[in-house]
């Protein structure tokens, strides 16, 4: 398949969500797929046979982007919209995997093309909000709501445990199936107990 992720953070850097969805880039071309990724203007690029970074040019560019929700996000999203509907309109996807908040572009751009599209659920956004900005309790409810309307409109949702999944199912009518995180570090360490670690570590 041709495959369109859509990425609203700087990638590639070395950070929990960044690095999940470096292993599913890596998953999805060991398959066979061809993956262009469409990310921010800030991170490494990565090499892997069949995968193309592009990048958004904002104008004012933003140094950073911090994870959760800020203003330089947005502005990257609305750069990240456009460019992944001229993307979409000329390089004929099967499949858009849209990762959290760009879920909303790949329901507006999937639903002008006829692109079904899986919404890569990593936290609740809503959630983030409120948690950031306290001013917006009042709103939750509303805000609650509108995070619904990816899940309505995808073909498939992937959350990554079972809150969430529990909140997907209720609004996705494709497939939803849970993609747990899973330790990132291989070896004997991922498999030492709470007792040995505090043990290496001194701690009481």
């Amino acid at each position: 398949m041709k495959i369109l992720v859509l990425a609203p953070q700087p990638y590639f850097e070395e950070r929990g969500s960044l690095i999940a969805l470096d292993c599913l880039v890596r998953a999805l071309c060991e398959r066979g797929d061809e993956v262009d990724l469409l990310t921010f203007h800030l991170g490494a690029d990565r090499r892997r046979q069949n995968f193309r970074i592009h990048r958004i040019r904002p104008w004012p560019r933003p140094r950073s982007v911090q994870s959760g929700w800020s203003l330089a996000k947005l502005w990257c999203d609305v750069f990240l919209a456009a460019k992944a509907l001229r993307m979409a309109r000329t390089s004929h996807y099967d499949l858009i995997h849209a990762v959290e908040e760009a879920g909303f572009i790949a329901m507006v751009v999937g639903g002008l093309l006829k692109i079904p599209f899986v919404l890569d659920m990593d936290s609740s956004m809503s959630g983030q909000i409120v948690d950031r900005y306290p001013w917006a309790r009042p709103i939750h409810g509303l805000l609650r709501w509108v995070e619904t309307l990816p899940m309505r409109r995808a073909a498939a949702a992937v959350p990554m445990c079972d809150d969430l999944a529990a909140h997907a199912r209720r609004y996705c009518r494709g497939k939803v199936h849970v993609l747990r995180d899973v330790s990132m570090i291989g070896g004997s360490e991922a498999r030492c107990g709470g007792e040995d670690v505090r043990r290496q570590l001194g701690l009481e």
